[in-house]
């Protein structure tokens, strides 16, 4: 069954008796694996898993495996999602919350661009070389100090 796609109908029916009846149905794939390692994949043709649902149990019968590499796995089908009824039936009055927690985070990223792009402009106008206060036009030297940071034998203060 490991692979198998299609329509599944499932239908209860009682002759002469009309009521409602509450039940849980659970759909579940399992598969006992192998590992192929000359074609690296997982193959299941050389196991055969049996269920048993009371016990909670899953065995799996394995024949000609060299390998003793084996896995089971169960896939859920995730539900399929049908977007044109999803945008036909959006209405953001429905959900104020999710919109509201959306437009406050947008507003904070807004806010934060603005701020954050002040800042650089500010340490723009400070980078490159500053007088110090004590120098002045009559000085016969001049001194530079240049700070390097950064990782690296190479790099350091300076």
């Amino acid at each position: 069954m490991l692979g198998h796609t299609g329509l599944t109908y499932f239908a209860v029916q009682v002759p002469g008796f009309v009521k409602e009846i509450q039940y849980n149905l659970t759909l579940i794939t399992g598969g006992c694996l192998t590992w192929n390692e000359a074609a690296t994949k997982w193959e299941t043709d050389k196991c055969e898993m049996t269920w048993r649902p009371r016990e909670n149990k899953i065995d799996c019968q394995c024949t000609n495996i060299t390998d003793l590499v084996f896995a089971n796995s169960f896939f859920v089908a995730p539900n399929s999602i049908d977007f044109a009824t999803v945008f036909l039936k959006f209405s953001p009055l429905n959900q104020a919350a999710v919109m509201g927690t959306f437009a406050c985070l947008l507003l904070l990223y807004i806010i934060g661009v603005v701020v954050f792009a002040r800042m650089d402009r500010r340490d723009r106008l400070k980078w490159g070389i500053t007088a110090l206060r004590d120098n002045w036009p009559s000085d016969s030297s001049y001194y530079l100090i240049r700070v390097l940071t950064g990782k690296g034998l190479v790099l350091g203060h300076a």
